[in-house]
């Protein structure tokens, strides 16, 4: 009797570790969500800008400098390995509008699972 207690307080504790797990990556997924939206809300932000406008460039986090916008237009999108290609405003927010369906279909199929967990752990207690 004492092992079946024993072995169901380890089992909790698996699901409870998991659930754990699960819910810090989908708070990693809803702040990919946050930035690529942010990105892409500032992609519409620069495409109503007129050319020749002043703009703050990012350097890095937190860093800028001024620069003026020659294309409002035309993107270059890093496609890995260094190599860039450029890109129209459309084809950005395509790519953006992707990235964010399959981030909401990862936090959907999270969401699911912590779920099935938290039912199979409250039938244990």
């Amino acid at each position: 009797m004492r092992s079946n207690n024993t072995e169901m307080q380890i089992q909790m504790q698996m699901m409870a570790q998991q659930i754990a797990q699960l819910e810090q990556q989908l708070g990693a997924i809803n702040e990919n969500i946050t930035n690529i939206s942010s990105i892409r809300e500032a992609i519409v932000d620069i495409c109503k800008a007129k050319n020749n406008t002043e703009i703050l460039a990012p350097v890095s986090n937190g860093i800028f400098i001024k620069a003026k916008l020659i294309d409002n237009n035309s993107f270059l999108v890093n496609t890995g390995d260094g190599t860039t290609v450029e890109k129209n405003k459309q084809e950005v927010l395509q790519i953006l509008d992707d990235q964010i369906i399959q981030m909401n279909n990862v936090e959907l199929e999270l969401t699911n699972n912590i779920n099935k967990l938290n039912i199979q752990l409250s039938k244990l207690k």
